[in-house]
């Protein structure tokens, strides 16, 4: 069949026409408030628009009123949030949240506050907060949660908008990356945590991540011991939705969460000293140190010295609390390397200095070679502590040493051969099964449950 060509002008024409006419039957004031209130998720579609058309002009109002005042918490129960716009099975990408109740309260016109308080289990002057008359942008925690939080915040520090929530996208990340979705847990949060204000703590964290003293990873490090802890030893308590994550919760309800990034700070701290130290259980390595000399006086010109052997890493720590400096962290290269660490210090004075000294084997012989010496703060040595350093080298390699020093070597030797076949057997570090934690966390869980 053939179409005329001077018909489709008036064919244009026309359907221009009506689909001006039809637009301007449309309800101007639906179509305003679903474009408004379409952000992260599309509102303005056919099938909201339909719903609130279809509905009696005061049911209509009450509706458009309601999600001008709460669209954030009202949007997903009135009408139907769609991910795009999308013409092929777009109805499968929509969703709405039903809430007979709520959307009785609004289509009555009654006390819309107190609907909301009740159906979110929060007190109405949640609602009162800026933030809760805009439509939220999408955050990692569910408005739910969200507004647990928010109710444990005092009143006064509240967010004034949904900026203040973007920003702390990685607490709430955080959040639900453990499942926290108890009340009282996430209450806590909001009155300890966030008791001034969310821009305060972003910036203290800040501050520690510049200083390379906090990360969220590092906080989940440590979580993930606690949750070791708690798979092994850990009593489940009422009230947590998720068994795993019982102490978790209680430890945030009961010493808070900011008490949590301490224990978290403390825990790094000495993990190096507590990978070391289980490294040295798998290895069967003896906690007390042997060395040809353990003790022994220097005549040094202007005056002796007296030289002590570091012998556990009890004694490492204390001299490097003492000094200033990090020989505690040698403890590893005492064990496995074949170090030895003296406290050197004049009878005189009060002049003293840190001496390492590393095994090395020299054709047939094991000898001890002076490494380092170490002041207060790391300064560099005096030339009498430098002498009396060397004696103590000397006395290290005397001849009547060499079985001890043969003997050592043999072992160390060993050592690192049964080092290397743990090593292939446990590729994780030496982590094990056993929960790695310092002693005040375990004193905290064991308080905890």
């Amino acid at each position: 069949m053939a179409v005329d060509a001077h018909a489709l002008p008036d064919l244009a024409g026309a359907l221009g026409s009506t689909l001006l006419h039809w637009s301007q039957t449309l309800d101007a004031e639906s179509l305003r408030v679903l474009s408004a209130i379409t952000a992260d998720r599309v509102f303005a579609s056919c099938r909201n628009y339909s719903r609130l058309m279809l509905a009696t002009p005061i049911v209509r109002r009450n509706r458009l009123q309601a999600l001008q005042r709460y669209p954030n918490q009202l949007a997903h129960v009135l009408i139907s949030p769609h991910h795009s716009y999308d013409l092929q099975g777009g109805s499968k990408h929509a969703w709405r949240l039903h809430d007979p109740a709520l959307q009785t309260a609004v289509d009555e016109g009654g006390n819309l506050l107190a609907a909301l308080a009740q159906a979110c289990q929060v007190d109405k002057s949640v609602f009162k907060a800026t933030a809760l008359h805009e439509n939220w942008p999408t955050l990692a925690l569910s408005r739910v949660n969200l507004l647990q939080v928010l109710q444990g915040m005092p009143p006064i520090v509240r967010p004034a908008d949904s900026n203040a929530l973007v920003q702390a996208q990685a607490l709430w990340q955080w959040l639900r990356r453990h499942d926290l979705t108890d009340a009282d847990t996430l209450r806590a949060v909001g009155s300890g945590f966030l008791a001034k204000g969310i821009a305060p703590v972003l910036a203290k964290l800040q501050k520690r991540e510049d200083e390379g003293t906090f990360s969220w990873a590092d906080l989940d490090d440590f979580v993930g011991q606690i949750y070791r802890w708690e798979n092994l030893y850990g009593v489940t308590q009422a009230g947590d939705t998720s068994p795993e994550r019982a102490v978790l919760g209680a430890w945030i309800r009961h010493r808070g969460l900011w008490d949590l990034h301490k224990a978290s700070a403390r825990w790094h701290a000495a993990l190096p000293d507590l990978l070391a130290q289980r490294r040295f259980t798998v290895l069967q390595v003896t906690h007390t140190l042997q060395s040809p000399v353990r003790q022994l006086r220097l005549a040094v010109p202007g005056g002796d010295w007296q030289a002590e052997l570091l012998e556990t890493a009890e004694a490492l720590r204390a001299e490097g609390a003492e000094m200033k400096h990090c020989v505690a962290t040698y403890w590893g290269e005492c064990v496995e390397e074949g170090s030895r660490i003296f406290s050197v210090r004049a009878l005189a004075c009060v002049s003293r200095v840190t001496a390492q000294y590393q095994l090395q084997r020299v054709q047939a012989d094991y000898v001890y070679l002076l490494v380092q010496v170490r002041g207060y703060r790391n300064r560099p040595p005096e030339p009498a502590a430098m002498a009396a350093a060397g004696l103590l080298c000397d006395a290290l390699n005397a001849p009547d040493a060499v079985a001890m020093r043969q003997a050592l070597g043999c072992a160390l030797q060993t050592l690192q051969q049964r080092r290397q076949a743990v090593d292939r057997q446990q590729a994780d570090g030496y982590w094990g099964a056993e929960p790695l934690l310092d002693a005040t966390s375990l004193a905290h869980l064991r308080q905890l449950t």
